[in-house]
């Protein structure tokens, strides 16, 4: 048992460290506390949509198992035997998921699907004239590659209403096409409509941020920051396009390779996505972890706002790596807390219950984190500690 509190106890120390040695890090810790309790959307919000994540495959699972053999597949077990040696991780395990909770606080960490389908009509329909807003954002700016931008994300936003449909009528699609030509559809349309989910976790992630400066500026009416937010995730597109070809070709290509040629089995494939290139890829975005809110905040290009990252980190960059410290210490312990719900027995409600709301905590913790970023930033960009009112 020692040995698995090892991991949480040296982040506890090493968060206390941070704290102590950076004044920045203190205050904006500080202020991201008050910024939540001033906007609570900034944790309400991610932990919903985490929960609406979560649960939709559970329900959408559910009733794909009632419809195909008349039963519900709930759990059978009312028992909350615990035991500690099933909830816990090893270090090696748990640094991995705390890397990653870490960038994805900076990088975006809202869950799109299946509220990337409600956006998807949405905005393909009415929402306000945003549809028009981002056109006009990506075709002034970024010219042809905006206009090439738009139409992909077109594509993608129509197969992501067709994954919604997947999920709901899987039954009737596994009656007339069969379970393994279901099964590569099913790839291609995860594929199809990943570009337009990271469009929408970059909206709602330009929402939280906005919300957050909203709160730093002391001012701002909450649907100018909604329009503001949808043009601030086009606005960003130096990194997002880059980012989201990456993250296709390496999150997407092994699993389209092993569906169409069979050079590999799909579980390696699984295996080599989540255990290797998408931790990979964490520790890679973590590198330019403030370049996404320069973009959001700031117009200008890529190779700009990486070079003002370059310059927050010569200037302020003992107040960067404390905060960096502290937010992978802080996901240590929350997911060491969130990993207790799996010491309860398999298949029992409990445990299926800790499963729903576990990513819900984690969400609404990293939108606690966000706030906090914002607030670092104002005092790094401002040389003051007192980053909101």
């Amino acid at each position: 048992m020692l040995r698995e509190l090892a991991l949480p106890g040296i982040s506890l120390v090493a968060m206390g460290v941070a704290l102590a040695g950076s004044r920045f890090t203190r205050a904006a810790w500080m202020d991201g506390f008050r910024c939540v309790q001033r906007h609570p959307v900034l944790v309400v919000l991610p932990a919903a949509i985490a929960l609406l994540a979560t649960a939709f495959p559970e329900v959408a699972f559910q009733l794909v198992g009632w419809r195909m053999t008349g039963e519900w597949r709930l759990p059978a077990s009312a028992s909350l035997v615990w035991s500690y040696r099933d909830a816990s991780f090893g270090a090696g395990e748990g640094m991995v998921s705390a890397l990653e909770g870490a960038s994805a606080v900076f990088t975006g960490f809202v869950a799109a699907f299946p509220l990337s389908a409600f956006y998807a009509v949405a905005g393909l329909f009415w929402w306000g004239g945003r549809h028009g807003a981002v056109r006009r954002v990506l075709t002034r700016r970024f010219r042809a590659v905006g206009w090439f931008t738009y139409l992909v994300l077109l594509v993608s936003a129509v197969a992501g209403i067709g994954k919604f449909c997947w999920y709901v009528f899987l039954p009737d699609l596994h009656q007339m096409y069969g379970g393994t030509v279901l099964f590569i559809f099913g790839i291609w349309l995860n594929a199809a409509a990943f570009p337009f989910e990271v469009f929408v976790t970059m909206a709602l992630q330009a929402f939280l941020i906005w919300t957050a400066v909203r709160w730093v500026r002391g001012g701002g009416a909450a649907s100018y920051v909604d329009r503001l937010a949808v043009r601030s995730a086009a606005g960003s597109l130096p990194w997002t396009g880059w980012a989201t070809v990456v993250m296709w070709i390496l999150l997407h290509g092994p699993l389209l390779l092993a569906a169409m040629t069979g050079w590999v089995s799909e579980a390696d494939a699984t295996t080599l996505v989540q255990g290797v290139l998408q931790p990979v890829l964490s520790v890679l975005f973590l590198l330019f972890f403030a370049v996404p809110t320069i973009l959001m905040l700031r117009k200008m290009s890529g190779r700009r706002a990486v070079g003002r990252q370059r310059s927050l980190v010569r200037v302020h960059g003992v107040s960067i790596a404390a905060f960096l410290l502290s937010v992978v210490a802080a996901f240590v312990l929350v997911l060491t807390m969130v990993r207790l719900g799996g010491g309860f027995a398999e298949n029992s409600w409990a445990s299926w219950f800790a499963g729903i709301v576990g990513p819900s905590v984690l969400a609404g913790v990293s939108g606690g984190m966000l706030a906090a970023w914002v607030c670092l930033y104002r005092h790094c960009v401002t040389g003051r500690r007192e980053a909101g009112f």
